[in-house]
């Protein structure tokens, strides 16, 4: 009778698993264990699997490190953007104050009339109307409506562009 390998095992095959003899003693097979792994080969593919493993690592972690440090200066570059809009804003709010000071000025000027005057039209402190004049503060919505009124001007007058001749007088 034939043993339980012989009658599982193709006519075709060579694999050692369907022989009578382990595959350690296999003497075609060379040095190999049960499995068919080569035994004098194992230290050096572990080493190298190792190795590969090692390098892999090293190459994860620089593109980690590439990839923060590129995020870090993305960051940078967002923070003086956003520093340099916020510079910018400021810029334009000043000049908005100052030419919208100047126009009351040439306003007050041109009706004749002194700060404490105008304070007292609009119902406000003569240092409110100085503010105003030299660009430190700007009228709110219910002040521009009353010098509106007082001067008799549009809204529009208070935003206009001041001409270089005026802003010298």
């Amino acid at each position: 009778m034939r043993s339980y390998a012989q009658r599982k095992k193709p006519a075709f095959c060579n694999n050692p698993r369907y022989t009578d003899r382990p595959a350690f003693l296999a003497g075609a097979l060379g040095k190999r264990n049960r499995w068919g792994v080569q035994t004098s080969d194992t230290p050096r593919i572990r080493e190298q699997a190792a190795e590969r493993t090692a390098m892999r690592r090293k190459l994860a972690e620089r593109k980690l490190r590439e990839r923060r440090r590129r995020e870090a200066i993305e960051r940078e570059r967002r923070a003086i953007e956003v520093a340099e809009e916020r510079e910018r804003a400021r810029e334009l709010k000043q000049k908005r104050r100052e030419r919208i000071g100047l126009n009351i000025l040439r306003l007050r000027e041109a009706a004749g009339m002194s700060q404490q005057d105008l304070a007292v039209l609009i119902g406000d402190y003569r240092e409110h109307i100085s503010k105003w004049e030299h660009g430190r503060e700007e009228p709110d919505a219910g002040h521009l409506a009353q010098l509106m009124e007082v001067f008799d001007v549009e809204e529009g007058e208070f935003f206009k562009p001041i001409e270089p001749e005026a802003a010298a007088a």
